[in-house]
């Protein structure tokens, strides 16, 4: 059933970012019209987009993400491999050390696909606009939107030509973490929008790279994160054209350097010398760019004792997380199957609309909220509310990570959590309970607790 009528001729979308473009790919099932507004240029395969300044950095659209992707845009999977896309195993093809050691890799022929932020893009974008409802001016930006009776009316636009106010019978905002939305809430008399606030205090630098590889070598990514108190951490992933995306990021005043001596040199400090060996002959290709990340923000949209009809926020507009754990891409997409499946059932007017669509979009950021709550509060440098027994949660997260390390079928269904394909309660079942307390215990044991 679809939820389409007269009175849902015209959708915009503020915003052509990842979650603007997959909200545009559901929005359009449903409205005669989608409408996107950027105010960036058109973007380029290999640069990033001046409205993104986290897009020269490495990205990765999580298999949860993927598969939102190619449910709105089927065989976007395909499109990504034409594409250059690099291709791995999610368990054997990607060394990740954390907890003081390396990570058991186990062959699951579980692949994910690389891109960087803007090859990414500019393939969704040309994918999006191939739909024959869908379009997008460029250099245009929604200013603001208007409100009035308790609905959205349509949008302000700032483009080259000036100001100029477009009706809508639907707007998806997905202006990204400025709260632009909260502050036109709050203008129109919705109240303040609730926060919950992360201080995580992250620096990045991030350049791509031409890395020799030895013959034989099938490493298409590695991650490097220290246990606390200390700051450093490190993310290396084939991408496209052959090349390699390569992000280092510190906390607090550990900020990592954006010239090439030094950024080798963060790299070379590492508790382990493999990622250094990794990168330390590579090819600078352009310059190295950096980029704070001073707070993770959930602004709390839900908690509002109203909302307006015809409204839906997306993706950062609603959670921006820490980007280490490379989840914000995934979020949007999986919220955009969410709005897909909420337009489904109930007509944008429909005064049931927005609580349906939130319920469904907050699983999504609940789960990669917590998932990221529970390593960056063991940090001491981290700000803010942690969720409820962060601290037990981060024993039981060490204790599962371990027990993954032993039993292949653990790591297995471990990836498919952290990949947002599967909720948290698949680790949860009996068996692997009975194995993850046995690991706490001894885990509590060697620590004389």
């Amino acid at each position: 059933m679809t939820k389409k009528d007269a009175s849902q001729s015209r959708a915009i979308v503020a915003g052509a970012g990842i979650g603007g473009l997959a909200a545009a790919a559901a929005a359009a099932k449903y409205f005669d019209e989608v409408l996107l507004f950027e105010k960036d240029p058109t973007p380029e395969r290999r640069s990033a987009r001046p409205g993104v300044a986290q897009g020269r950095h490495t990205h990765l659209m999580l298999r949860g993400g993927a598969a939102a992707l190619d449910s709105l845009l089927p065989g976007f999977s395909d499109d990504m491999a034409g594409a250059g896309a690099a291709v791995y195993d999610v368990g054997a093809d990607f060394p990740v050390f954390d907890y003081n050691s390396w990570r058991s890799r186990f062959r699951h022929d579980v692949p994910m696909q690389i891109m960087s932020r803007p090859a990414l893009e500019h393939l969704l974008c040309d994918r999006v606009t191939r739909l024959d409802n869908v379009s997008i001016r460029h250099r245009e930006s929604v200013e603001s939107i208007v409100l009035e009776n308790g609905e959205v009316r349509g949008v302000r636009l700032k483009g080259r030509d000036g100001a100029e106010t477009l009706s809508a019978d639907f707007v998806v905002d997905a202006r990204g973490r400025s709260g632009a939305l909260a502050r036109d809430l709050a203008a129109a008399g919705y109240g303040d929008t609730p926060e919950t606030v992360i201080g995580i205090d992250m620096t990045y630098s991030s350049g791509h790279f031409r890395l020799p590889r030895p013959a034989g070598d099938t490493d298409k990514a590695m991650l490097f994160r220290c246990d606390p108190p200390g700051t450093r951490f490190g993310l290396i992933t084939a991408i496209e054209d052959g090349e390699w995306s390569v992000t280092l990021a510190g906390r607090g005043e550990d900020a990592p350097p954006t010239d090439l001596s030094g950024f080798f040199a963060y790299a070379k400090s590492f508790d382990t010398d493999r990622f250094y060996e990794f990168i330390k002959d590579g090819e600078l290709v352009g310059d190295l760019h950096r980029y704070k990340k001073p707070k993770a923000v959930w602004r709390r949209f839900d908690q509002l004792n109203e909302f307006p009809a015809r409204l839906a926020p997306i993706g950062d507009v609603i959670t921006s997380f820490n980007p280490i754990f490379a989840q914000g891409m995934t979020v949007a997409a999986l919220q955009a199957v969410a709005l897909s499946e909420t337009l489904s059932d109930h007509a944008a007017n429909d005064g049931g609309f927005f609580r349906a669509y939130i319920d469904k979009a907050l699983v999504a950021s609940e789960s990669a909220w917590r998932l990221a709550a529970l390593t960056d509060f063991a940090y001491p440098q981290v700000t803010g509310e942690a969720p409820p027994d962060v601290e037990t949660f981060s024993q039981l997260t060490h204790a599962v990570k371990l027990v993954a390390d032993e039993n292949p079928a653990v790591q297995r269904t471990f990836l498919k959590v952290i990949h947002m394909e599967e909720p948290e309660t698949v680790l949860q079942t009996p068996e692997i309970m009975a194995l993850v307390m046995q690991k706490l215990g001894e885990l509590n044991a060697s620590s004389g607790v």
